[in-house]
């Protein structure tokens, strides 16, 4: 292999897709009750297993309903909930990865809680990723992400009733894709008063992994690598 050649091989690898492994996933559950090290009452904060938590528009707050723990936004009238014109970034840890799971709670239908809307969350990628979850029915919620054609109905983990906790899990909510942080706030509907009626929900949990290229690619990288230095080396020695 020549050096052009080498070029150009090196070149394909390097704008081609890198198989990506995942490495030990790393969590959090508020649901459960255990607030993972993130003690509310500041703007930030960082949990246990190092994912970092910041609210816009209030402080972190917290709070249970129906044996369901949740962390939200403690400026408006729905307490420890992510109401319009707040939001919480969630940092994942290590700078980025892949969300293995996002757990959302509090989230109701009309009837419930005085709610007058099927509530609605939207989760965006720092990547520029939309996905928005909405309840459908006592137990049922839709994850929908328009740019990746995910269209998927989650069961309640605990039911948007009056007796539940609204609690959903989204797995892999944007596929295999590589993000650094999400975006949670809710999908205002403009034909209900912006209070305690309208969209509001709470982060109960997550999951991230790691992404690393797998070793078959790295071993591929190596090779190329070497065979270009060789080629660089036998132009020099012929030029002697």
């Amino acid at each position: 292999m020549n050096f052009k050649q080498a070029s150009a091989f090196i070149g394909l690898l390097a704008t081609s897709t890198i198989a990506l492994s995942t490495a030990p996933a790393q969590a959090f559950n508020f649901a459960s009750g255990n607030l993972s090290g993130c003690a509310t009452g500041g703007t930030s904060c960082t949990t246990n297993d190092g994912f970092t938590i910041t609210a816009t528009g209030g402080t972190l707050e917290s709070k249970t309903v129906n044996g369901v723990t949740g962390v939200g936004v403690g400026n408006q009238t729905v307490v420890a909930e992510i109401n319009a014109g707040e939001s919480i970034d969630l940092l994942l840890p290590g700078g980025s990865g892949i969300l293995a799971s996002l757990d959302l709670g509090f989230m109701y239908q009309p009837g419930v809680f005085s709610d007058q809307v099927l509530e609605k969350a939207i989760v965006t990628t720092n990547t520029g990723l939309m996905g928005y979850l909405t309840v459908q029915n006592d137990t049922k919620a839709l994850w929908e992400v328009a740019g990746l054609g995910i269209s998927q109905t989650l069961t309640a983990l605990s039911s948007s009733t009056q007796s539940g906790g609204g609690l959903y899990s989204i797995l892999n909510p944007f596929g295999n894709n590589v993000v650094s942080s999400v975006r949670l706030e809710p999908s205002v509907y403009n034909s209900v008063a912006t209070d305690y009626r309208n969209s509001d929900f709470s982060l109960m949990g997550a999951q991230a992994e790691r992404a690393v290229p797998e070793p078959t690619t790295l071993a591929g990288l190596g090779i190329v690598a070497g065979l270009l230095a060789a080629s660089r080396r036998r132009k020099a020695n012929a030029a002697s």
